[in-house]
């Protein structure tokens, strides 16, 4: 494709990722590519890359898009900015680019070229804009104690790609051998600061193909979430409810940690991502696990009868997923205000059940890829209060051996500014 015809094809997928809300940014362009078999690989890769990198930084274009007067898409606009600001088109190449030619975008009328010949990308633009986060949910990033000290590196660093973070299955590997094959392909990897078993590579690759991958020898996992399966810390022998499993990532990691001995229940409402889950394990040699869809949620009469059974519980609960904006920035440009108070509602709901699993003596761990508070330590402070006489809040420092760094008071909290791996928060609870 030519860059006018990629130009042009950013824009329509931009616009497919808000017309199809419940869709995420990958699966708009994996269905937008689908449908142009003329498109090839490195099409795929460019609008892959550049419609995140958008997303990441589209603070500025929403604000001088809205001064960008006339008749043309919104989200052509957005794209043509982002050309001029981020790519570095000039201006007279922007005119040769928007020259409505077949597949290209439209020309550019005389107001359109004298608003953007005299454009400047400055610093003086709003807050919201500057540091690229919907201006309606500023209220919440301000509230937010992980955003009280810092606030703009936070913020900025969830404008950065993330890295590639691998968890070794050590059922089938350790990391000095998975080290040792990247270092004999010529691909830089390095070990996790944080996770013992994790590998952070240099760039990113595709991994469908990689014989490790296939073996079962390594998993794609930020190294923020293989740190929630250390904080569970469960034991060889024990019985584990990953209550919010979804496709099994801390599943996996949970399994590992038990040397595949004992048993593991993983139930989520979602039949499909506990299929992919079963393909996972069965990829990774993990048989200690078995899947359950719950139908009723957590109203499920099955999980009535597991009252007290479990040694260690896990609620890795739906959030706002505001931790992981730099891998799915699309996420924090649907998010609204509503959301966020339907979602702690719901996360009480689930902490609440799901705590009713565990048995006497045993953990209880609570844990969101969110930075806000209303997520995070709201719920932690609600639950308490009504179920003060049957759990204590512990140190989660104390659940296993990690770097001062990772934890804030009682709490695991995680964001790249401080940690360089997704944002997390996690609450340990001991059932008394």
């Amino acid at each position: 494709m030519t860059p006018e015809a990629r130009l042009k094809a950013l824009s329509e997928v931009l616009r497919e990722v808000f017309e199809f809300q419940n869709l995420p940014a990958d699966k708009v362009v994996s269905n937008y590519v689908r449908k142009r078999r003329y498109m090839g690989s490195k099409d795929r890769r460019y609008l892959s890359d550049h419609l995140y990198a958008l997303l990441r930084k589209r603070g500025p274009l929403l604000f001088y898009g809205a001064q960008f007067g006339g008749e043309r898409n919104y989200y052509e606009k957005e794209v043509i900015l982002y050309a001029l600001f981020f790519l570095k088109y000039s201006f007279d190449e922007m005119i040769e680019i928007c020259d409505g030619g077949l597949y290209h975008l439209s020309g550019l009328t005389k107001d359109e070229m004298k608003f953007l010949k005299k454009l400047r990308l400055t610093n003086d633009i709003p807050r919201w804009a500057h540091l690229s986060y919907p201006k309606e949910i500023e209220p919440f990033l301000q509230r937010s104690e992980p955003f009280q000290e810092k606030f703009e590196a936070k913020l900025k660093g969830l404008m950065t790609e993330a890295s590639l973070d691998l968890r070794v299955n050590t059922l089938k590997a350790s990391r000095e051998d998975v080290l040792r094959y990247f270092d004999t392909e010529g691909i830089e990897a390095f070990p996790t600061p944080h996770s013992p078993i994790g590998v952070r590579l240099s760039k990113r690759i595709d991994l469908s193909l990689n014989p490790l991958f296939k073996r079962g020898e390594i998993e794609v996992q930020d190294e923020g979430s293989q740190l929630i399966s250390f904080l569970v810390s469960p034991r060889s022998g024990d019985r584990i409810l990953d209550f919010c499993a979804g496709a099994g990532g801390k599943s996996l990691g949970l399994a590992a940690l038990m040397d595949n001995k004992g048993s593991l229940l993983a139930t989520d409402i979602n039949a499909v991502r506990l299929q992919k889950a079963k393909e996972r394990f069965r990829r990774a040699g993990v048989h200690i696990v078995e899947t359950r869809v719950l139908e009723n949620g957590e109203n499920d009469k099955w999980l009535k009868r597991q009252k007290g059974s479990f040694n260690r519980v896990l609620a890795d609960v739906p959030c706002s997923g505001s931790g992981t904006w730099r891998r799915n920035p699309d996420q924090k440009w649907k998010l609204k205000i509503s959301d966020i108070e339907e979602l702690q509602k719901r996360q009480l709901e689930i902490l609440t059940k799901a705590s009713q699993a565990v048995k006497k003596g045993g953990r209880l761990v609570y844990a969101t890829c969110s930075l806000f508070q209303e997520e995070n330590e709201d719920v932690v402070t609600q639950f308490l209060k009504s179920c003060e006489d049957h759990f204590l809040l512990e140190e989660a420092s104390s659940c296993f051996d990690g770097s001062d760094v990772l934890f804030d008071g009682k709490f695991l909290k995680l964001d790249v500014s401080k940690t360089q791996t997704d944002g997390f928060f996690a609450a340990v609870f001991k059932r008394v």
